[in-house]
């Protein structure tokens, strides 16, 4: 398994949205990360403001192949609505490829 990270960035102009699809948009990337999380597929993540040129969130996640984190792009793409974005994790200090939950220390 290798790491990748997914840079989340919301699109400007933001769209219209009503505080019930709001909720529902929360709701389903709660969902998507408690997934990732019970499948060791998700290492970390981080969020910011959503200002107009900066990435909105991180995921740090666990993929077999690029096409595989290309994959978990698109479906938290399909649930946030951010522009995802995917970057190979490189010098990973714990060696490279390994198994998600192992620690390399």
């Amino acid at each position: 398994m290798t790491r990748f990270v997914l840079l989340g960035a919301r699109r400007f102009p933001p769209a219209e949205i009503s505080p019930v699809s709001v909720a529902a948009d929360i709701g389903r990337a709660i969902l998507f990360m408690e997934i990732a999380r019970r499948w060791r597929l998700l290492d970390s993540c981080a969020a910011g403001p959503a200002e107009f040129d900066k990435p909105r969130a991180l995921l740090t996640m666990w993929a077999g192949c690029p096409a595989a984190a290309a994959l978990q792009a698109e479906m938290w793409s399909r649930v946030t609505g951010f522009d995802v974005s995917v970057w190979p994790v490189i010098g990973d200090r714990n060696g490279g490829p390994h198994e998600p939950g192992m620690s390399g220390s």
